[in-house]
């Protein structure tokens, strides 16, 4: 199960790694096609209002079997264009669609190495989750709130390891089962960009 669950999220990261996404193609198309390029050889503000607009024009060439109306969102929630007046405009570079697809790439790593830490041999698991949100006005407060729950944390996990093990060996007759309680505490520290 584990070498399945790990060749399967490899297979994810790589896929993802290797293509670019359908925005990353749309915003290349935008910077790149004449068709959509000004005078000064820049992306163009595009009309988007009905089906052959400017932006529907470029959703189908690049934007492959999404709709033009959800790839406009998505760059809108991306923060990657404006719309205004019935026209949208690209305003940020390809480079913050990169950043986000690192950080995720960056998470599926870290929950690949918390499935690693698996026994796959035990059978039946329960699991139990404890979670706390704390927002901070700025990064120097979110550091010290960050590095307190650390400290306090490594002092309750290694409390808890100090604890005596009460286990019968399976000689003096006991069940052969073993049990296992694996604590795994995670800390994550997120910034959300301002809009530019």
């Amino acid at each position: 199960m584990r070498n399945f669950l790990r060749t399967e999220t490899k297979k994810v990261v790589d896929r993802s790694l290797s293509s670019k996404t359908r925005i990353n193609r749309l915003i290349a198309g935008w910077r790149t096609d004449p068709k959509f390029l000004n005078r000064n050889g820049r992306p163009k503000a595009l009309e988007v209002v009905g089906a052959k607009s400017e932006f529907s024009t470029l959703a189908r060439r690049y934007g492959r079997d999404v709709t033009a109306r959800t790839l406009l969102d998505q760059l809108l929630r991306q923060r990657l264009a404006l719309e205004r007046r019935g026209k949208v405009t690209l305003v940020s570079r390809q480079a913050t669609v990169q950043q986000n697809q690192n950080t995720s790439f960056a998470d599926l790593r870290h929950l690949l190495q918390v499935l690693d830490e698996f026994d796959w041999q035990f059978g039946r698991r329960t699991y139990s989750s404890v979670a706390v949100s704390l927002t901070a006005s700025e990064n120097k407060s979110a550091q010290l709130i960050r590095r307190t729950a650390l400290k306090r944390l490594t002092t309750t996990l290694r409390a808890l390891s100090a604890l005596p093990h009460r286990g019968v060996s399976p000689e003096n007759g006991a069940s052969a089962s073993r049990h296992r309680v694996l604590v795994k505490v995670t800390i994550t520290a997120e910034t959300k960009e301002k809009a530019k």
